[in-house]
């Protein structure tokens, strides 16, 4: 990427490389004629060339570059450089929200002026048509000044225009803050979507955590979409009957029964707050003084910030689901802080799903030295199915057919699987039966019939439309040690909603780890080389090089290993060290091997990859005590 310290763009002299994404990489940047610093956020490759996406971007940029608003980030401009589409936006030098909260609890004057700021801001937005989509507080910017920004706005917006080509529909979020229509794939959302998101925020402040907490994504976005928050007020029994009724109200899974506006919400809790003591922060936590963030301002003149500003009467503002021409308004003042990005979009095309996938829960095979680096990564453990008794109707639970097949699949050991016979007498009587179903597409794979599981999967993803349909569906069954149904999940996903590079990447470890002909990789390189969409890139090259180590060609493979660990855009860093460590595992270089694993776990694999790393790092230490 051409973007490196002391590059020209544009105007723009880059500075520094604040972080990187999923989406997005961030640098600082000098505008030397208007004497400036800005944030610059470059969208990845797999934004790279599309042109389709490039057209679509730039509409979408114009209108959120016309957001003016306070508590807003405000974008000065897009382009390209070098075929990557960026954004330049203010530079705003401060703390996060996020950052805040690890500090401490906040008071309740805090707690209702950056709530203020937030629901000004994004009745603001929503009034234009505009939708933030990742609401949560490491897009929250704080500064000495008492300042409070929204960051990011609209870049998930933005970043889903490649939708028509990158990938169909899908899920932009944060699985802690996400709201169920969003978590659910539903394409026709509003602004009450935010609120949600904005609510849990609130939530978070008041009680020091977040409603729904797992180990895995997937769990959680479960959560989001089916189970009632826990009460308020027996996590912080400061909290009284009317703040936890507001909360509640904004956390509603319908968004007919959330507040109409974020300001209505933020009135509510304010009236409801009248009689809190201003120390509420949960039993056992210390309140954080008022407006202390970290960071230095750029200007000096801001600290009169005691008073809470009003929120406006927004009770009719209309919440609609996409952008729309926005209304010019005055420029706000240049004397506000002068101050830039302090955080990124976190993993949202890949890792943002990827991390929604459940931690696999299989157990390892005996150890067998191989002959090649990706042949090594066939160490990882296999199922083993676990004697039962005969099964009964209760080892076999009912689960009707919904739009999320395999969502409640329950794990059988081969040898409680049904005949294939009865198994269709069975789904006679119960059509809509899609554990009956599940457990067919098992005997069929048993029945060396792998087509006729193949298009009974299909027929279960008749109502499917999303790749986080088939994502989360994979997820499970790799959760419940079945992944040859997972990867006919994948490949039917892969079949009607073209190359996702998510689906894409997904299948590709399933076929390396599960032991998967050279053949079968070879057809989904062939299927991903056929479609303009860089995004497969990295998941081509994984493919070419289990090939060319299943052939016998291994002088080079370390180095090629090692060399996409090095590229900056690469976002399955995870995988690549993963097969690098199996590499040097074969090879007898234990401590190049912990060091390669270790790095990969660094990195946020998927949670079954995880899992399978952490099984061979213990094994190499058993080893090597023994």
């Amino acid at each position: 990427m051409s973007f490196a310290v002391g590059t020209a763009v544009g105007p723009y002299k880059i500075v520094e490389k604040l972080g990187q994404g999923g989406m997005a990489t961030v640098y600082k940047a000098y505008h030397e004629a208007l004497d400036r610093h800005v944030a610059i956020k470059v969208l990845h490759a797999a934004f790279k060339d599309d042109e389709a996406f490039l057209r679509r971007f730039t509409r979408e940029a114009r209108v959120v570059a016309k957001l003016e608003h306070t508590h807003i980030v405000p974008v000065y401009d897009f382009a390209e450089h070098d075929g990557y589409p960026y954004l330049v936006m203010r530079f705003v030098e401060g703390e996060t929200l996020k950052d805040r909260m690890s500090q401490g609890a906040l008071t309740r004057t805090e707690i209702l002026r950056i709530a203020t700021a937030m629901a000004q801001a994004l009745d603001y937005a929503h009034q234009n048509g505009v939708l933030h989509r990742d609401i949560k507080p490491s897009n929250i910017l704080l500064t000495k000044g008492g300042g409070v920004f929204i960051a990011d706005y609209g870049l998930a917006r933005i970043t889903q225009a490649g939708e028509s080509t990158m990938s169909q529909d899908m899920i932009m979020g944060t699985p802690q803050y996400i709201s169920p229509e969003q978590a659910k794939g539903v394409k026709e959302i509003d602004g009450r979507t935010d609120i949600y998101s904005f609510a849990i925020i609130l939530y978070e402040m008041l009680t020091g955590q977040v409603p729904f907490q797992s180990d895995t994504s997937y769990a959680i976005i479960h959560a989001q979409i089916f189970d009632p928050p826990p009460r308020p007020s027996l996590i912080n029994d400061k909290i009284n009957p009317a703040v936890e009724a507001a909360l509640l109200k904004g956390l509603s899974k319908e968004p007919d029964d959330r507040y109409a506006t974020a300001g209505d919400m933020v009135q509510a809790l304010q009236q409801a707050a009248v009689e809190m003591p201003t120390d509420i922060a949960p039993a056992g936590q210390s309140p954080l003084l008022d407006y202390t963030p970290l960071a230095q301002t750029q200007l000096a003149d801001e600290s009169d910030l005691a008073a809470l500003p009003q929120l406006p009467d927004l009770s009719d503002a209309p919440a609609d689901s996409d952008i729309k021409p926005v209304r010019e308004k005055p420029k706000r003042r240049r004397n506000l802080l002068l101050i830039g990005l302090g955080v990124f979009i976190g993993m949202a095309l890949c890792a943002l799903i990827l991390l929604a996938i459940a931690r696999g829960i299989k157990q390892e095979q005996s150890a067998q030295a191989t002959a090649t680096a990706v042949a090594a990564a066939k160490l990882a453990p296999s199922p083993t199915a676990t004697p039962k008794p005969e099964p009964t109707t209760a080892d076999h639970p009912t689960t009707p057919v919904t739009d999320r097949p395999f969502a409640d699949f329950q794990l059988l050991a081969l040898d409680q699987v049904r005949t294939v016979t009865e198994l269709q007498t069975l789904i006679r009587e119960n059509p809509d039966n899609g554990q009956l179903k599940a457990e067919l597409a098992l005997a069929y794979l048993q029945a060396g019939e792998r087509e006729k599981a193949r298009k009974l999967v299909s027929e279960l993803f008749d109502n499917a439309r999303l790749p986080a349909a088939y994502i989360l569906a994979a997820d499970r069954l790799l959760e419940a040690e079945q992944p040859e149904l997972a990867q006919l999940a994948l490949e039917d996903g892969l079949s009607d909603l073209g190359p996702d590079p998510r689906m894409a990447q997904m299948l590709m470890m399933s076929y390396i780890l599960n032991q998967e002909s050279a053949d079968r990789v070879q057809e989904l390189m062939d299927r991903l080389a056929g479609q303009p969409r860089s995004g497969n890139f990295f998941t081509i090259r994984i493919g070419e090089l289990y090939i060319q180590v299943e052939t016998g060609q291994t002088d080079t493979a370390a180095q090629q290993l090692t060399e996409l660990t090095q590229t900056e855009e690469n976002p399955y860093l995870a995988d690549i060290y993963a097969l690098l460590g199996y590499f040097y595992l074969d090879q007898e270089e234990t401590a190049l091997a912990e060091e390669a694993f270790n790095n990969a776990l660094k990195n946020e694999p998927l949670s079954w990859l995880a899992k399978q790393i952490e099984q061979t790092l213990l094994r190499i230490s058993t080893e090597a005590d023994s």
